[in-house]
């Protein structure tokens, strides 16, 4: 394949936890139906949540407004970099989103049904999947897309699917093949990395602590060992990348926004 011309727009590629942090953020927001882009600060949401009637006392305090601090910081960086940035995920990153949504909706109504702790600690797919419905499934799968349209159509933030856009699964599966054979890594940050890299990504937003870690050392290696890791996965993902050739200069740097 010939190398390609670099993109026009640089690309901000999120992974799974930072999809997580922008929908927290988003569906915080349109269950009472206030705009994404009505507060730039926690304060003014805070009032602004409690105002249109949000009765969610619990994440209004402490820890639990981290998530939604985070895709408030995340959207706004989005949205002031609209015109220089193009959004990138992955379909794995998708499913991922999904899996979780669905995950949580099926512990919400286990403790509903005061379903036995143990029982749901020994057969957890077993019993979530049975308190699940089939409208659930569909409920969710439109609510995902609302999600995705609404930051396309409303506020002209399209995430784009990398494997849709810039690379293929086959390139992303032999890519991540070569990284986990020389670093031990989570399978699905393998995967979301390797799709960042093969996309063509500059910079990959993460909320993932290990996983920003890793992603940091192999940018820029703080030690020989890092060094020699950072190395042979090159030499690994240039024989996966013989006939699809990054332009010069792309590559996945520190996560953005730096927040």
């Amino acid at each position: 394949m010939a190398q390609k011309s670099a993109p026009t727009k640089r690309i901000a590629f999120l992974d799974t936890n930072a999809l997580l942090r922008l929908f927290d953020y988003w569906e915080s927001c349109t269950s009472v139906r206030l705009k994404l882009d009505a507060c730039n600060d926690m304060p003014a949401l805070k009032t602004a949540l409690a105002g249109a009637g949000m009765k969610l006392d619990h994440i209004l305090t402490g820890d639990d407004l981290n998530p939604i601090r985070q895709g408030m910081n995340l959207f706004h960086a989005s949205l002031a970099r609209k015109d220089d940035w193009d959004i990138y995920t992955s379909c794995i990153c998708i499913s991922e989103l999904r899996h979780t949504l669905l995950e949580k909706l099926a512990a919400e109504r286990l403790v509903s049904q005061r379903i036995p702790y143990r029982l749901a600690l020994e057969r957890p797919l077993v019993v979530f999947r049975r308190s699940l419905r089939t409208s659930d499934y569909s409920k969710l799968q439109s609510r995902v897309g609302e999600f995705f349209g609404d930051l396309a159509t409303v506020y002209d933030i399209p995430v784009l699917t990398a494997e849709e856009t810039e690379t293929s699964l086959e390139i992303v599966s032999d890519a991540a093949d070569g990284i986990w054979s020389r670093l031990l890594i989570d399978v699905m940050d393998g995967l979301i990395y390797a799709s960042a890299i093969t996309s063509m990504a500059d910079t990959l937003v993460t909320r993932d602590g290990a996983f920003l870690v890793a992603v940091r050392n192999l940018w820029n290696p703080p030690d020989s060992e890092w060094k020699s890791i950072r190395k042979s996965i090159l030499l690994a993902l240039a024989r996966v990348t013989r006939t699809y050739s990054l332009p010069e200069g792309r590559s996945v740097t520190n996560p953005y926004p730096a927040r």
